[in-house]
């Protein structure tokens, strides 16, 4: 935990998958993986997944290894725990984009300058988290007054 962060932090690479990430049971292996590094994290917690050297993403890895525990996490299975992946660019995370989309999932991706959102996201809150974003950092009181 850094100081002023309220939340306990751990980074999961994916790397040592490989650098081509594609059958769904790697995925499910990497899941599994992912799933006990947050279960470790302290209340309240963080998990990024690095994605840095990963050449190829397919969908079928992403949906596995990330789309499922994010809907484990959405429908409460770990209080407290978050997750988002820090990509490289935005071709890396096309496909994991779609596997949320379909799921009715949104997830925080952090590029190197920048941070944005994949999958299902309505406008209203997609507009908000822009705002969010582009400021850096905003009180609920300071988002309401826009």
């Amino acid at each position: 935990m850094r100081r002023g962060d309220p939340f306990h932090r751990a980074t999961f690479p994916l790397k040592k998958y490989g650098v081509r990430l594609g059958l769904r049971r790697e995925g499910e292996a990497a899941a599994e993986e992912a799933w006990g590094a947050l279960k470790r994290l302290k209340r309240p917690g963080v998990l990024e997944v690095e994605l840095e050297g990963i050449e190829v993403l397919s969908g079928s890895f992403a949906d596995a290894a990330l789309a499922e525990p994010l809907s484990r996490l959405v429908r409460g299975k770990l209080p407290e725990r978050y997750l988002y992946v820090a990509a490289p660019d935005p071709e890396v995370v096309e496909d994991l984009g779609v596997k949320l989309e379909q799921r009715g999932l949104a997830m925080l991706v952090l590029f190197p300058d920048s941070w944005d959102v994949l999958g299902k996201l309505v406008p209203s809150l997609r507009e908000a988290l822009g705002l969010v974003i582009g400021k850096g950092e905003m009180t609920s009181a300071e988002l309401a007054e826009i």
